[in-house]
This record gives C-alpha cells, structure tokens and sequence, in this order.
C-alpha cells in the first residue's frame, strides 16, 4: 500500500460513504417499487430523505475541491494503485470524472446552496 499518511483513512471513508449512498439507494428504490411515496405522508418524506442523502453522499465522496479528502484525493495521492484498480475493474477513472463533473451543478443549484442565477431554472 502506499504510505502516504492518510491515504488508509480516505480510502476508509470514501467507502463508508459510497456504501451508505448504495443502501440508500436500495431504501428509496423500495419505497419507489411499493408505490407508497406519493401525496404528503411519511413515505414520501422519508424517500426525499433518502434522496437528498443519497446526493449528499455522492458530492462529498467526488468533491474536487482541494481541501476534500475525496476520491480525487486519493487518485492524486495513490495514483499507480488507482491506474491499476482502473485496469483490473474496467472502470476508467475519465467515466467517474464525468459523473462527478454532472453532481457538481446539482449541489451547486438545488443542494448545498441555492445560486440566484438558479432561481428562474432550477
């Protein structure tokens, strides 16, 4: 492993997120199956929570922020462990860069923060 200080613990953590972001996930998708988020109860309520959750989660695990201990975080700080993940996965790291690339509006408009420019089209 690569003995950059805190790369164990970003890993540790960018996991723990994208895991809750999954179970949550599977939680809305069951609230969605069961038809019983709609109208102003307790369901629907609990599955915008889980949503906006889920969003949470995503933006804090692919923040490109340079203070974020995110993904990009560890792509930058183990970058032979990630181009080696990347080729025994078949996942390539430009396919995360555009999902995380289509987050950022989605916090910046309607999660962290509301932008005025966003008011008329959010």
């Amino acid at each position: 492993m690569n003995n950059h200080p805190r790369l164990e613990k970003a890993l540790d953590r960018i996991l723990l997120e994208l895991n809750n972001c999954i179970l949550k996930r599977r939680a809305y998708n069951k609230l969605i199956d069961a038809k019983v988020s709609h109208g102003l109860n307790f369901f629907q309520v609990a599955a915008a929570a889980l949503q906006n959750d889920i969003y949470a989660g995503a933006h804090r695990a692919f923040d490109n922020h340079k203070d974020a201990a995110s993904f990009w975080y560890i792509c930058n700080i183990a970058k032979e462990h990630v181009a080696d993940a990347e080729k025994e996965s078949g996942i390539q790291i430009e396919e995360i860069r555009r999902l995380s690339d289509k987050l950022k509006p989605i916090r910046d408009r309607v999660h962290s923060h509301i932008q005025r420019g966003a008011l008329d089209d959010p």
